[in-house]
């Protein structure tokens, strides 16, 4: 049975309308926060790196980190930053704090790119 056009005998259109075409583009679900592309540090890499407090990162939020690169964690609403390794087949974040280990509950912000030293200006 045909719902529209040409209606012949005992053809009559069915008594519903069409269903709602389907919105067009892609709704994404808005980011709590905006991501930064720059952090600046605190003291957690001052003795393994040499980069004093104040020192601020360029991160890359959309690349995977490999072992080795500094990485700017998220950890229960605080950002910190360290080494990315894999111990034991899992990763870990090393600092001069420690070692932690990378899970579910820790969000990546992204991986450094560029370092800028702190600027002692009086």
């Amino acid at each position: 049975m045909r719902s529209a056009g040409d209606v012949g005998i005992g053809q009559e259109p069915l008594p519903f309308d069409p269903p709602p075409a389907a919105p067009v583009g892609v709704r994404r679900r808005p980011l709590a926060e905006p991501l930064r592309s720059s952090y600046r540090l605190g003291a957690e890499l001052a003795r393994s790196r040499g980069w004093p407090e104040g020192t601020e990162l360029v991160v890359e939020p959309g690349r995977r980190p490999a072992p080795g690169d500094v990485v700017v964690v998220r950890e229960q609403g605080a950002e910190r930053a360290g080494v990315f390794q894999h111990r034991f087949g899992r990763p870990v974040l090393v600092s001069d704090r420690g070692v932690g280990w990378i899970g579910p509950q820790i969000e990546v912000l992204g991986v450094a790119t560029l370092v800028a030293a702190a600027l002692d200006v009086p």
